[in-house]
């Protein structure tokens, strides 16, 4: 009988922590719930989602007193001590005013969400290349190198690495001629104390697998050199319109693996063989391969060797895409417009764009 009280004592003694366990539970969700189009953040009406990674997510909005279109990406608030928004938001600040580089309106945190509230870009490169059938001619893409080393060497310039540089990460500015440098979240300072950062090894590997460099495959430390590196992957995927690691079956980790490998194997002579610039491009990349882990890069011998690429092909970098005559005379300010109609403006320059350069214009 005493047995039986004291399992019935300790039974009642243990009902208590349940729903306790059940208030953790439903906190932890709530956390990690992502808002919805129309809920207001930080005093911004969300509209549209126009994109979504790993750690946020990103709308098209507006301010509740304002028809002017921004940029929203939303980070949930978590345990995780280093918050990607906020240090991208921190970079931002550091690069105000620097051309290449989205302007800031706001940044705050409530208690579910961290937000950061930036100017509205337009498409990008990759989106581009998509509506271009995959194709550039050869003066954008030159042109377009010089613009992702020169926006590089900006964000060097204030001692950070990007570590996740792609295609999809620089955007078209309303002005067509201007190109942006985005997601600096994964950013990270390669100077600490008026000293460049020390190599280390066994890391995971820092950004996407078709684009990361050697060192990212490897698990290194990352530096200047690394983003260069990522640059002429980029280089060759809009030559080419693929790159020759896409399209494997093995799984995600024996992928990263083989992808690694067949970058420190390339024959770039073989890859870049009836490719517009495939000299320049063989050059840049053995310039890249005599740069220790901390040598500061030529950046201007770099952007002229794509100089010369354009003068071989009888070209010159006047700053104008072949995207451009698309949105002459439609890129008016729309800012003063009511919200529906500048929505409707907007779009209707895209889908100009898509309908143009699809019917190979």
């Amino acid at each position: 009988m005493a047995s039986t009280e004291e399992t019935k004592h300790k039974q009642e003694k243990e009902k208590p922590q349940e729903p306790v366990k059940v208030q953790q539970i439903k906190r932890t969700r709530l956390e990690y719930k992502l808002p919805q189009p129309g809920e207001i953040i930080g005093g911004y009406i969300l509209s549209e989602k126009i994109g979504q990674g790993s750690f946020g997510i990103v709308f098209e909005g507006h301010a509740i007193h304002s028809t002017k279109k921004v940029a929203i990406k939303i980070e949930t608030v978590s345990d995780i001590k280093h918050s990607q928004l906020e240090n991208e938001y921190i970079l931002y600040k550091k690069l105000s005013g620097v051309e290449g580089f989205p302007q800031i309106e706001s940044f705050g945190q409530s208690e579910l969400y961290k937000h950061l509230v930036m100017e509205y870009l337009g498409m990008s490169i990759e989106d581009m290349l998509a509506i271009r059938n995959r194709m550039f001619c050869a003066k954008t893409i030159f042109i377009i190198t010089k613009r992702m080393i020169k926006l590089i060497r900006h964000l060097h310039e204030i001692g950070y690495v990007h570590r996740d540089l792609k295609p999809d990460n620089f955007l078209i500015g309303r002005d067509p001629k201007k190109i942006y440098l985005i997601d600096l979240g994964m950013a990270k300072n390669f100077i600490t104390h008026g000293q460049h950062i020390a190599t280390n090894n066994g890391k995971k590997l820092t950004g996407t697998p078709r684009y990361a460099s050697v060192n990212a495959h490897e698990g290194n430390e990352l530096s200047r050199k690394d983003d260069l590196e990522s640059i002429g992957y980029i280089i060759l995927y809009l030559c080419k319109g693929k790159l020759p690691w896409q399209g494997l079956k093995e799984s995600k980790k024996e992928k990263c693996r083989i992808i690694g490998e067949m970058k420190k194997n390339i024959c770039l002579e073989e890859v870049t063989r009836d490719v517009p610039g495939g000299a320049q491009i063989i050059e840049y990349f053995n310039y890249l391969s005599t740069l220790t882990f901390d040598t500061l890069p030529d950046y201007d011998y770099l952007m002229s060797i794509f100089d010369e690429a354009l003068s071989e092909h009888g070209l010159l970098d006047d700053g104008i895409f072949e995207w451009e005559h698309v949105f002459k005379g439609y890129t008016e300010d729309v800012s003063d417009d009511s919200l529906e109609d500048g929505i409707i403006k907007r779009k209707s320059i895209w889908r100009r764009v898509r309908k143009l350069f699809c019917c190979g214009y």
